[in-house]
């Protein structure tokens, strides 16, 4: 899974903040829009009941860790609230208005772009949701931003690596790629660490799954926005 946090360098060189949500004051947007499909992403029901569990402190059906959990302490946070965008005009909102959200795209690669917008003009609105409201995207599969599904349309059209270049070229990184020859067959294990707070009471291992890495980021385009500590 690739999480666009709000864009971490500006094009002045400024550090953007993160979106970061006081305890008790987190929330979190689905974005699960009627009639619209999704690629990469099987099923987007699933994406739904899998946010659903990581923001309920026990887990909705009890089958999950707690959101950030420290042993013998309490979740950085209880009271997430979370929702699901099914319409335009709740999508179009949570964008040009909500400040410190977080939008998990349950649509994989495709990009809802609302009427009125094009392709630029709405990667870029995402873009300043980041910069200016701390808006966190979260991306689910795939490329980011590879297809675009316009409202009204019946299905995706083309936009290609274009697409996340675009949202990038706002902070000056406007030739970024995603690589995407790399074997289909990787997959992200779970460190040693992990697997024991799994086998522990209470954590259930039933629904997790090995993610695979065929589009991952490149550390040398990002270098100049991370702190030294993240390198």
């Amino acid at each position: 899974m690739i999480v666009l946090v709000p864009i971490l360098l500006s094009n002045t060189g400024q550090l953007i903040p993160q979106a970061k949500a006081d305890q008790g004051n987190a929330k979190v947007y689905v974005l699960k829009l009627t009639g619209v499909g999704a690629w990469w992403v099987d099923d987007t029901s699933k994406v739904r009941a899998g946010v659903t569990d990581a923001c309920t402190p026990a887990g909705e059906h009890g089958n999950m860790p707690r959101v950030h959990p420290l042993f013998g302490e309490s979740p950085a946070f209880y009271e997430v609230s979370y929702s699901t965008i099914y319409t335009w005009a709740d999508y179009v909102d949570v964008i040009l208005n909500q400040i410190g959200v977080i939008v998990v795209n349950a649509h994989g690669e495709i990009l809802p772009v609302p009427t009125v917008y094009n392709n630029t003009q709405w990667a870029n609105c995402i873009a300043e949701a980041m910069w200016k409201r701390r808006l966190t995207w979260a991306h689910m599969a795939g490329y980011p931003f590879y297809w675009v599904w316009h409202q009204g349309d019946t299905q995706k059209t083309l936009w290609g690596g274009d697409g996340f270049k675009t949202l990038m070229a706002n902070i000056g990184l406007p030739n970024v790629e995603i690589p995407t020859n790399l074997p289909q067959d990787k997959t992200a294990q779970l460190t040693g660490a992990a697997r024991q707070n799994l086998a522990l009471p209470n954590w259930h291992f039933d629904n997790a799954t090995n993610v695979k890495l065929i589009r991952p980021l490149k550390v040398s385009d990002f270098k100049n926005c991370a702190s030294p500590s993240d390198l």
